[in-house]
């Protein structure tokens, strides 16, 4: 297991033009339920981490502890890791392999 690792991070959004009137309340409730310790229980339970509270991840022992974890942030967002990291480590490097 890797000291560190980077952290996926897995946006929810809702497609305005995809959703009804009468499908918006159904919708709107959904994405706050997603934040609810229920729901990231769910997420827990089927290997994703939890985004709200720390502690939840405790629940799946099959979690390792990772002592340096970190996001895209790290390198300086998407506009530089995308070309340096996708396009440049991993096509150029592991994928040629």
């Amino acid at each position: 297991m890797p000291e560190a690792t980077i952290f996926s991070e897995h946006p929810a959004v809702v497609i305005d033009k995809n959703v009804t009137a009468q499908e918006r309340p159904v919708i709107d409730a959904f994405m706050q339920y997603l934040w609810t310790d229920e729901a990231q229980r769910a997420f827990v339970k089927g290997h994703f981490r939890s985004v709200t509270n720390e502690a939840l991840n405790d629940d799946n022992k099959e979690f390792a502890r990772i002592k340096l974890p970190f996001t895209v942030d790290y390198f300086g967002g998407w506009e530089k890791a995308y070309p340096n990291i996708i396009e440049g480590v991993f096509q150029q490097q592991v994928q040629k392999k």
